[in-house]
């Protein structure tokens, strides 16, 4: 829908909307995957997988909106998504990444039961979900700017477009008088001319 935007400011705010929703969304599908392994202890190898391919789109998608955003788009990104709770969220997140699996095969003496079954995760469910609240947090203000610029972009190619129709209705509404104008006085001296006659 975006690009069918004719103006490029119009367009570009709406794909970085677009991109900064779309971030959103993998933070928060992050979250919930890795609380679905808190609460078991552990994640599995798939779980672990999803979160890989979750990271790269994630990299994708904030290399596309730098691509696409202002100056001042691009510091009102970094001044939200800035701070000790969005450091925390990557420490833990690549924890859960390096951590064994569940279902990974056991290491060490088969028949001592403390080496099957690997440690559960180090992260308490209480850090990570605040921690990835947080993230979450800050991107709402990313968004909120995004809108509030789409919305303004908006207005003001209405305005433009409105003074554009306006000075046209003008300009098309003093040609009639004039044309009209011509007419009666051309009218007017052809008649003078046929009463002559």
């Amino acid at each position: 829908l975006a690009s069918e935007f004719g103006d490029p400011a119009l367009s570009r705010t709406a794909m970085g909307l677009h991109h900064a929703l779309h971030v959103q969304e993998q933070v928060l599908y992050q979250q919930a995957v890795v609380l679905s392994g808190l609460t078991r202890g552990l994640l599995v190898t798939a779980e672990v997988r999803s979160l890989v391919e979750s990271n790269v789109k994630l990299g994708y998608i904030a290399g596309q909106f730098a691509a696409l955003a202002t100056p001042d788009q691009l510091g009102s990104y970094w001044s939200f998504f800035n701070g000790p709770d969005i450091e925390a969220q990557r420490k833990m997140l690549a924890t859960a990444l390096l951590h064994p699996t569940s279902d990974a095969p056991a290491t060490g003496n088969t028949g001592n039961s403390n080496s099957a079954r690997p440690k559960p995760l180090p992260i308490a469910a209480a850090d990570w979900s605040r921690a990835t609240g947080a993230v979450s947090k800050s991107l709402d203000g990313v968004v909120q700017g995004l809108q509030n610029d789409l919305r303004n972009t908006a207005n003001r190619l209405r305005d433009e477009t409105s003074d554009r129709a306006g000075a046209a209705s003008a300009i098309l509404f003093a040609s009639l008088i004039l044309a009209g104008t011509i007419g009666f006085v051309v009218g007017r001296y052809l008649l003078r001319s046929l009463n002559a006659l």
